[in-house]
């Protein structure tokens, strides 16, 4: 029997639980323009630059060019625990190195530990190469 929105809503209530969307970073430019600590010319150009790079993004992307954008995350250490006798044994740095092709929005995660290697460059040649 599938739950209506009613009991879904009185469910909430009763375990006080509720919907958190993450609210999206506002720029730094737009905030202080916003409470009145940046000048209207700053904030303009500011707005000219930021078109500019959406046109120039766009371009790449109707073009025969491949965007990509790639992100190394923090040292990650595995596993996770909150014993703390195995806290400090057992801690083993994973490194995980991100590319995103900005054209068909495809994303390919590397994931390697320090015993497969480590953070120079002969690492990330040999993920960007793959």
């Amino acid at each position: 029997m599938p739950l209506s929105i009613a009991t879904i809503y009185e469910v909430f209530d009763a375990k006080n639980l509720g919907l958190y969307f993450p609210r999206k970073d506002q720029c730094e430019k737009f905030s202080l323009f916003k409470v009145g600590n940046l000048a209207a010319e700053e904030y303009s150009e500011h707005q000219q630059k930021k078109e500019e790079a959406r046109i120039e993004n766009d371009k790449d992307k109707n073009e025969g060019k491949i965007v990509f954008t790639v992100d190394m995350q923090a040292v990650m250490m595995a596993p996770k625990s909150k014993i703390s006798s195995l806290y400090y044994r057992t801690k083993l740095q994973v490194h995980n190195l991100t590319f995103f092709n900005v054209k068909n929005r495809d994303g390919f995660c590397y994931l390697w530990n320090e015993t497969e290697g480590g953070l120079n460059s002969e690492e990330f040649a040999s993920v960007w190469v793959d």
